[in-house]
């Protein structure tokens, strides 16, 4: 299975300032982790698999 797709509820943990973007450093303390405001299940990630072989094979969706 390959991974087709992820999405994250935040674009960075407010724990960890190295993966912040140099455009948002100054508003790394406020709400802009969450641009979209989309949360997956209880603030996770969604991953969505597939098989390269067949398109017709199911997808795999995997919450974390």
């Amino acid at each position: 299975m390959d991974r087709l797709l992820t999405m994250d509820s935040r674009e960075w943990d407010r724990g960890t300032r190295s993966r912040v973007p140099l455009e948002d450093r100054d508003a790394v303390d406020t709400e802009a982790n969450t641009p979209t405001r989309i949360v997956v299940g209880r603030g996770g990630s969604l991953l969505v698999f597939v098989c390269p072989s067949a398109w017709a094979h199911p997808h795999r969706i995997v919450l974390q």
